[in-house]
Protein backbone atom coordinates (compact mmCIF):
# COMPACT_ATOMS: atom_id res chain seq x y z
CA UNK A 1 0.00 0.00 0.00
CA UNK A 2 1.39 3.10 -0.72
CA UNK A 3 1.81 5.90 1.86
CA UNK A 4 -1.02 9.32 0.90
CA UNK A 5 -0.81 12.48 2.40
CA UNK A 6 -4.15 11.06 4.52
CA UNK A 7 -1.53 8.75 6.76
CA UNK A 8 0.47 12.03 7.61
CA UNK A 9 0.25 12.77 11.17
CA UNK A 10 -1.11 16.54 12.60
CA UNK A 11 1.52 18.80 12.04
CA UNK A 12 3.47 20.49 14.68
CA UNK A 13 3.70 24.16 15.48
CA UNK A 14 6.43 26.54 16.51
CA UNK A 15 4.51 26.50 20.36
CA UNK A 16 6.25 22.78 20.37
CA UNK A 17 9.67 23.67 20.08
CA UNK A 18 11.01 23.29 23.38
CA UNK A 19 9.28 19.72 23.39
CA UNK A 20 10.81 19.44 19.79
CA UNK A 21 14.21 20.01 21.39
CA UNK A 22 13.66 17.76 23.97
CA UNK A 23 12.87 14.36 21.87
CA UNK A 24 15.14 14.95 19.20
CA UNK A 25 18.81 15.91 22.10
CA UNK A 26 17.91 13.41 24.47
CA UNK A 27 18.24 9.88 22.78
CA UNK A 28 21.58 8.72 21.25
CA UNK A 29 20.25 7.87 17.87
CA UNK A 30 19.90 11.50 16.83
CA UNK A 31 22.49 14.25 16.84
CA UNK A 32 23.11 17.73 16.69
CA UNK A 33 25.71 20.16 14.97
CA UNK A 34 27.50 23.41 15.35
CA UNK A 35 30.38 24.88 12.08
CA UNK A 36 30.44 23.90 8.58
CA UNK A 37 32.77 21.81 5.97
CA UNK A 38 35.84 21.72 7.32
CA UNK A 39 35.19 22.25 11.38
CA UNK A 40 32.43 21.24 12.94
CA UNK A 41 31.31 20.07 16.75
CA UNK A 42 28.88 17.45 16.99
CA UNK A 43 26.91 16.47 19.95
CA UNK A 44 25.46 12.70 20.47
CA UNK A 45 23.85 12.01 24.05
CA UNK A 46 25.80 9.39 26.17
CA UNK A 47 24.02 7.58 29.07
CA UNK A 48 23.29 9.74 30.98
CA UNK A 49 22.34 12.50 29.95
CA UNK A 50 20.94 15.51 31.35
CA UNK A 51 18.32 17.56 30.67
CA UNK A 52 17.75 21.09 31.96
CA UNK A 53 14.92 23.41 30.57
CA UNK A 54 12.42 26.09 31.24
CA UNK A 55 10.67 28.44 28.88
CA UNK A 56 13.76 30.14 26.76
CA UNK A 57 16.34 27.51 27.46
CA UNK A 58 17.48 24.08 26.33
CA UNK A 59 20.86 21.72 27.52
CA UNK A 60 21.44 18.34 27.33
CA UNK A 61 24.70 17.52 29.13
CA UNK A 62 26.58 14.38 29.37
CA UNK A 63 29.93 13.68 30.89
CA UNK A 64 31.59 13.83 27.54
CA UNK A 65 29.87 17.63 26.59
CA UNK A 66 26.75 19.32 26.30
CA UNK A 67 24.69 21.46 23.95
CA UNK A 68 22.63 24.67 24.96
CA UNK A 69 20.14 26.39 23.23
CA UNK A 70 18.55 29.65 23.97
CA UNK A 71 15.08 29.72 22.21
CA UNK A 72 14.20 33.00 20.83
CA UNK A 73 10.76 34.83 19.43
CA UNK A 74 12.66 35.00 15.63
CA UNK A 75 13.98 32.11 15.55
CA UNK A 76 12.72 29.90 12.26
CA UNK A 77 12.97 25.66 12.27
CA UNK A 78 13.45 24.24 9.14
CA UNK A 79 13.27 20.22 8.25
CA UNK A 80 14.86 19.03 4.87
CA UNK A 81 15.77 16.14 2.79
CA UNK A 82 19.05 15.81 0.94
CA UNK A 83 19.77 13.34 -1.61
CA UNK A 84 22.07 10.29 -0.28
CA UNK A 85 25.12 8.90 -2.59
CA UNK A 86 23.35 5.44 -3.14
CA UNK A 87 20.51 5.66 -5.59
CA UNK A 88 17.38 4.53 -2.66
CA UNK A 89 19.18 6.71 -0.22
CA UNK A 90 18.60 9.81 1.58
CA UNK A 91 19.57 12.76 4.83
CA UNK A 92 17.57 14.41 6.89
CA UNK A 93 17.62 17.01 8.91
CA UNK A 94 16.37 20.28 10.90
CA UNK A 95 17.96 23.34 11.49
CA UNK A 96 17.07 26.19 13.71
CA UNK A 97 17.95 29.49 12.15
CA UNK A 98 17.55 33.49 13.16
CA UNK A 99 17.56 36.37 10.76
CA UNK A 100 21.07 37.30 9.43
CA UNK A 101 20.31 40.75 10.64
CA UNK A 102 20.03 39.81 14.23
CA UNK A 103 23.14 38.12 14.32
CA UNK A 104 26.24 40.03 16.03
CA UNK A 105 28.62 37.32 16.63
CA UNK A 106 32.14 37.95 15.60
CA UNK A 107 34.16 35.59 13.45
CA UNK A 108 37.67 35.25 12.65
CA UNK A 109 39.94 34.22 9.83
CA UNK A 110 42.95 34.34 11.87
CA UNK A 111 43.84 32.61 15.89
CA UNK A 112 42.47 34.73 18.73
CA UNK A 113 42.20 34.99 22.22
CA UNK A 114 38.64 36.32 22.98
CA UNK A 115 38.57 36.16 26.93
CA UNK A 116 36.74 34.06 29.86
CA UNK A 117 34.11 31.88 29.20
CA UNK A 118 31.97 33.37 31.31
CA UNK A 119 29.22 31.10 29.45
CA UNK A 120 30.40 27.96 30.63
CA UNK A 121 27.77 24.98 31.54
CA UNK A 122 29.91 24.15 34.03
CA UNK A 123 30.71 27.03 36.60
CA UNK A 124 33.93 26.00 37.14
CA UNK A 125 35.24 26.63 33.72
CA UNK A 126 34.12 30.14 33.35
CA UNK A 127 37.49 31.67 34.31
CA UNK A 128 38.89 29.54 31.42
CA UNK A 129 40.21 31.10 29.06
CA UNK A 130 38.61 31.00 25.39
CA UNK A 131 40.58 31.34 21.79
CA UNK A 132 38.64 31.32 18.64
CA UNK A 133 41.30 29.50 16.36
CA UNK A 134 40.08 31.37 12.72
CA UNK A 135 38.05 28.97 10.96
CA UNK A 136 36.15 32.42 9.19
CA UNK A 137 33.28 29.93 9.13
CA UNK A 138 30.15 32.95 9.26
CA UNK A 139 28.36 33.09 12.42
CA UNK A 140 29.95 30.65 14.35
CA UNK A 141 32.99 30.59 16.60
CA UNK A 142 35.30 27.71 16.55
CA UNK A 143 36.94 27.66 20.26
CA UNK A 144 39.33 26.19 22.30
CA UNK A 145 38.92 26.70 26.07
CA UNK A 146 42.04 25.86 28.88
CA UNK A 147 43.33 27.40 31.96
CA UNK A 148 46.64 25.51 31.16
CA UNK A 149 49.60 28.17 31.36
CA UNK A 150 51.91 26.17 29.15
CA UNK A 151 49.31 26.12 26.54
CA UNK A 152 47.94 29.53 26.68
CA UNK A 153 51.26 30.57 26.36
CA UNK A 154 52.15 29.09 23.23
CA UNK A 155 48.36 30.18 21.69
CA UNK A 156 49.63 33.77 22.58
CA UNK A 157 52.99 33.22 20.72
CA UNK A 158 50.63 32.12 17.47
CA UNK A 159 47.84 34.32 17.89
CA UNK A 160 47.07 36.54 14.41
CA UNK A 161 48.12 33.23 12.34
CA UNK A 162 46.21 31.61 9.83
CA UNK A 163 45.29 27.76 10.94
CA UNK A 164 44.71 26.69 7.53
CA UNK A 165 48.17 27.88 6.60
CA UNK A 166 50.71 25.22 5.21
CA UNK A 167 53.06 24.15 7.88
CA UNK A 168 51.38 26.06 11.09
CA UNK A 169 52.03 24.02 14.21
CA UNK A 170 48.84 25.37 16.04
CA UNK A 171 46.76 22.07 15.36
CA UNK A 172 49.55 19.94 16.51
CA UNK A 173 49.37 21.15 19.34
CA UNK A 174 45.99 22.02 20.16
CA UNK A 175 45.89 17.49 19.50
CA UNK A 176 48.46 17.23 21.88
CA UNK A 177 47.19 19.64 24.57
CA UNK A 178 43.49 17.96 24.09
CA UNK A 179 41.58 20.94 25.76
CA UNK A 180 37.86 21.35 25.63
CA UNK A 181 36.54 22.72 22.57
CA UNK A 182 33.72 25.15 22.61
CA UNK A 183 31.90 25.97 19.11
CA UNK A 184 28.93 28.63 19.54
CA UNK A 185 26.48 30.63 17.40
CA UNK A 186 24.64 33.43 18.32
CA UNK A 187 21.94 31.30 20.30
CA UNK A 188 23.35 27.75 20.25
CA UNK A 189 26.62 26.31 21.24
CA UNK A 190 28.35 22.54 21.72
CA UNK A 191 31.05 21.90 24.40
CA UNK A 192 33.32 18.93 23.88
CA UNK A 193 34.90 17.70 26.74
CA UNK A 194 36.51 14.02 25.86
CA UNK A 195 40.24 13.71 24.31
CA UNK A 196 41.15 14.38 20.92
CA UNK A 197 41.15 11.37 18.50
CA UNK A 198 43.67 11.83 15.71
CA UNK A 199 43.14 8.20 14.73
CA UNK A 200 39.01 7.75 14.39
CA UNK A 201 36.00 9.29 15.15
CA UNK A 202 35.40 8.81 19.22
CA UNK A 203 31.60 7.88 20.04
CA UNK A 204 29.66 10.66 21.99
CA UNK A 205 30.46 14.43 21.55
CA UNK A 206 33.61 15.24 19.17
CA UNK A 207 35.04 18.05 16.74
CA UNK A 208 35.89 17.82 13.63
CA UNK A 209 38.97 20.20 11.88
CA UNK A 210 40.03 19.82 8.41
CA UNK A 211 42.16 22.77 7.36
CA UNK A 212 41.97 21.19 3.27
CA UNK A 213 37.89 21.89 3.66
CA UNK A 214 38.77 25.18 5.32
CA UNK A 215 40.40 26.40 2.86
CA UNK A 216 38.17 25.46 -0.60
CA UNK A 217 35.78 27.73 1.58
CA UNK A 218 32.70 25.06 0.83
CA UNK A 219 29.51 25.81 2.64
CA UNK A 220 27.52 22.97 5.15
CA UNK A 221 24.55 24.11 4.23
CA UNK A 222 24.77 24.42 -0.16
CA UNK A 223 22.13 21.40 -0.28
CA UNK A 224 20.11 23.10 2.47
CA UNK A 225 16.84 25.32 1.26
CA UNK A 226 17.60 28.07 4.00
CA UNK A 227 16.86 31.21 2.99
CA UNK A 228 19.99 33.58 2.71
CA UNK A 229 18.45 36.42 4.66
CA UNK A 230 18.54 33.29 7.39
CA UNK A 231 22.01 32.31 9.62
CA UNK A 232 22.28 28.76 10.43
CA UNK A 233 22.77 28.34 14.50
CA UNK A 234 22.09 24.63 14.57
CA UNK A 235 21.42 21.18 12.62
CA UNK A 236 19.63 18.82 14.71
CA UNK A 237 20.39 15.37 12.28
CA UNK A 238 17.27 12.85 13.57
CA UNK A 239 17.89 8.86 13.13
CA UNK A 240 17.91 7.86 9.67
CA UNK A 241 15.99 4.70 8.94
CA UNK A 242 18.73 3.28 6.47
CA UNK A 243 21.91 3.80 8.48
CA UNK A 244 22.65 3.36 12.28
CA UNK A 245 24.01 6.05 14.16
CA UNK A 246 27.94 5.52 13.24
CA UNK A 247 26.54 5.79 9.29
CA UNK A 248 26.65 2.02 8.65
CA UNK A 249 24.01 1.08 6.42
CA UNK A 250 20.83 -1.17 7.64
CA UNK A 251 17.74 -2.65 6.87
CA UNK A 252 15.01 -0.04 6.22
CA UNK A 253 13.44 1.09 9.94
CA UNK A 254 10.21 2.15 9.44
CA UNK A 255 9.29 3.26 12.91
CA UNK A 256 12.74 5.86 11.79
CA UNK A 257 11.46 6.96 9.36
CA UNK A 258 7.60 7.53 10.53
CA UNK A 259 8.99 9.31 13.63
CA UNK A 260 10.91 11.91 11.17
CA UNK A 261 7.60 12.36 9.29
CA UNK A 262 5.08 14.83 11.28
CA UNK A 263 8.29 16.94 11.74
CA UNK A 264 8.97 17.26 7.72
CA UNK A 265 5.32 17.38 6.87
CA UNK A 266 5.51 20.70 9.25
CA UNK A 267 8.79 22.40 8.87
CA UNK A 268 9.79 21.61 5.56
CA UNK A 269 9.65 24.37 2.66
CA UNK A 270 6.09 24.37 1.15
CA UNK A 271 7.59 23.80 -2.35
CA UNK A 272 8.95 21.21 -1.15
CA UNK A 273 6.26 19.31 0.94
CA UNK A 274 4.13 19.96 -1.98
CA UNK A 275 5.74 17.95 -4.51
CA UNK A 276 5.92 15.47 -2.11
CA UNK A 277 2.12 15.28 -1.33
CA UNK A 278 1.39 15.76 -4.85
CA UNK A 279 3.65 12.52 -5.96
CA UNK A 280 2.41 10.47 -3.11
CA UNK A 281 -1.36 11.19 -4.30
CA UNK A 282 -0.62 10.59 -7.78
CA UNK A 283 1.04 7.41 -7.06
CA UNK A 284 -2.05 6.76 -5.16
CA UNK A 285 -4.02 6.91 -8.14
CA UNK A 286 -1.99 5.02 -9.82
CA UNK A 287 -1.09 8.08 -12.56
CA UNK A 288 1.10 6.73 -15.41
CA UNK A 289 4.15 8.22 -14.72
CA UNK A 290 4.11 9.63 -18.41
CA UNK A 291 1.17 12.00 -17.66
CA UNK A 292 2.61 13.76 -14.82
CA UNK A 293 3.41 17.38 -14.87
CA UNK A 294 7.14 17.29 -13.86
CA UNK A 295 8.82 19.21 -11.50
CA UNK A 296 9.79 22.43 -12.38
CA UNK A 297 12.71 24.17 -9.69
CA UNK A 298 15.76 22.13 -8.50
CA UNK A 299 13.70 21.85 -4.77
CA UNK A 300 10.71 20.11 -6.66
CA UNK A 301 12.63 18.09 -8.29
CA UNK A 302 14.66 16.83 -5.52
CA UNK A 303 11.56 16.52 -3.20
CA UNK A 304 9.91 14.01 -6.07
CA UNK A 305 13.10 12.06 -6.71
CA UNK A 306 13.70 11.67 -2.68
CA UNK A 307 9.91 10.37 -2.52
CA UNK A 308 10.13 8.16 -5.17
CA UNK A 309 13.45 6.70 -3.25
CA UNK A 310 11.58 6.12 0.03
CA UNK A 311 8.51 4.73 -1.90
CA UNK A 312 11.19 2.12 -2.79
CA UNK A 313 10.75 0.94 0.75
CA UNK A 314 7.43 1.92 1.67
CA UNK A 315 5.26 0.62 -1.56
CA UNK A 316 4.65 -3.07 -1.58
CA UNK A 317 4.16 -1.98 -5.13
CA UNK A 318 7.75 -2.46 -6.69
CA UNK A 319 7.45 -2.70 -10.09
CA UNK A 320 4.83 0.30 -10.63
CA UNK A 321 7.65 2.74 -8.50
CA UNK A 322 10.25 1.16 -10.93
CA UNK A 323 8.39 2.09 -13.85
CA UNK A 324 8.37 5.82 -12.47
CA UNK A 325 11.99 5.65 -11.20
CA UNK A 326 13.08 4.43 -14.77
CA UNK A 327 11.40 7.80 -16.33
CA UNK A 328 13.03 9.49 -13.69
CA UNK A 329 16.49 8.94 -14.60
CA UNK A 330 16.09 10.10 -17.83
CA UNK A 331 16.01 13.91 -15.93
CA UNK A 332 18.79 15.17 -13.53
CA UNK A 333 18.27 16.75 -10.29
Amino acid sequence: MLLTDKNLATPLTQSNLHTLLCSYLSGSENSCSIGGMGALAEFHATSPTVLQSRDNYFCANSELGCVSIKIRSDQEVLAYETLGKQPDTWRWGLVLSIPQESCSLAHYTVLREIGRDSNANNPAHRNDLLFDIGTGIPHVQFCIRTNENELISLLQQHEGTAIATPGNPILDIIAKASPHRVVRSQTARIEVYQKIDPHKTPIGPHTHLLPKLLRGKISQTSSVPLPPTQALQLTIHPENPLFDSYGHRRKFDKAAYNRFLPTLIAFSAPEFRAEKIRLRAALSDRVSPENYPPPKSYLTRTAHEIELRQQTHLSSEKKYINQWRKKRRNHHV
